[in-house]
């Protein structure tokens, strides 16, 4: 007989997957489960809130939480991760879906997870993607202090130690035969919900470094424009359409580079400075 594998929270990003799995298992080893003796185990009178909850017609509000962790049967460790992951996918901004996934990440240490928390911690820091990316063009070896100096800005020695260790024991570099440290190709998860916080993360990283280009560079060493401007919605997306091209022709150009020098950053921002105006 196969042994049934006990469904684990940390294996989520998304509640409302993980309650759908919930159900789904507890079917195949209780045939008598119910939306009814879930709400009676839980403790809370609505027989339809798990389904509505489902189905998107309500959020688990915070007085509930600990109602559902008691129904899921979640210990210690699987209520504090359950209960920020409700606020994780709930959450309004950027800045707190920040927050409560790093609690999330936090609660993963030691665990089997099929979630790459290391990807995470790879896009929360600019220079791990660009230390990464400089070793196809320096020779490093070792000497922290020559890497740290090398970035703009330079970071400390400190930092440049820790990021090698990271990209090291996390598989994003490797150490070839002849002692050099070279990027390997490591895949990047492509959750849904992961990718949004690791790109908005990397992105806004990226940004605060183009602000402050202005200052640390010559206009001869950086080309930073703007450009306001009025459309309909229909241009806006032919602009939209213009700027993804000229981005594929911009990575040909990066594919097809021989004898590379310099690290670079290539950011671009379009978005609205008000919202739909109607002409009266």
């Amino acid at each position: 007989m196969k042994k049934n594998i006990k469904l684990s929270v940390f294996n989520y990003t998304d509640y409302r997957a993980y309650l759908v799995d919930f159900i789904a298992e507890s079917r195949k080893t209780d045939p008598d489960f119910s939306y009814r003796r879930f709400a009676k185990k839980a403790g809370y009178n609505s027989s339809g809130l798990l389904i509505d909850v489902i189905n998107r017609r309500t959020n688990i509000q915070p007085e509930v939480v600990a109602k559902f962790c008691k129904g899921l049967s979640l210990v210690k460790s699987e209520k504090s991760y359950f209960e920020n992951l409700v606020k994780f996918n709930q959450a309004k901004t950027h800045d707190a879906k920040n927050n409560y996934f790093a609690k999330m990440v936090s609660l993963l240490s030691g665990k089997l997870t099929t979630i790459q928390s290391n990807d995470y911690v790879y896009f929360s820091k600019w220079y791990y993607p660009a230390i990464r990316e400089s070793l196809s063009v320096c020779n490093f070896r070792g000497n922290y202090t020559e890497l740290a100096q090398m970035l703009r800005p330079a970071i400390t020695v400190q930092q440049a130690k820790s990021a090698i260790s990271f990209l090291l024991k996390n598989g994003f570099i490797k150490i070839d035969d002849s002692g050099r440290y070279v990027a390997c190709h490591q895949s990047i998860t492509t959750e849904k919900e992961v990718k949004s916080i690791n790109v908005a993360n990397f992105q806004r990283n990226m940004m605060c470094l183009a602000i402050e280009a202005i200052d640390r560079f010559s206009p001869e060493e950086r080309n930073i424009a703007s450009l306001t401007f009025s459309v309909s919605a229909k241009s806006m997306e032919d602009i939209k359409a213009e700027m993804e091209a000229s981005r594929a022709r911009i990575r040909s150009i990066i594919e097809n580079s021989n004898g590379d020098e310099m690290i670079c950053q290539y950011n671009v921002q379009l978005f609205p400075l008000s919202g739909r105006i109607t002409k009266s």
